[in-house]
């Protein structure tokens, strides 16, 4: 007869099933966050207690830091110039 030993029951997240993710430990709550990738704008993380996984955006989206969400990436503006030196020359 095998006797299993019964220890504390432990609220350890489960193990990363699909390929490492950036979530930290502060992320793993009962409730499921995303977290950007450092490295790759199309990229985020879905972490929580129960599941940690790396994920993709669509083509063509990349992942916004401030939404949470898959977004069409926006055009960079240029900046616009100071009005008081419009016209001006550079003098000797």
């Amino acid at each position: 007869m095998t006797t299993l030993a019964a220890g504390p029951a432990q609220a350890t997240p489960w193990p990363t099933r699909f390929g490492a993710t950036d979530c930290r430990q502060s992320d793993l709550g009962l409730k499921t966050t995303r977290v950007p990738d450092p490295n790759d704008v199309t990229k985020y993380s879905t972490c929580s207690m129960w599941f940690q996984g790396k994920k993709s955006c669509k083509r063509g989206k990349v992942f916004s830091p401030t939404k949470l969400k898959c977004v069409k990436p926006q055009p960079a503006e240029s900046p616009k110039p100071d009005s008081s030196q419009v016209g001006a020359t550079v003098g000797k």
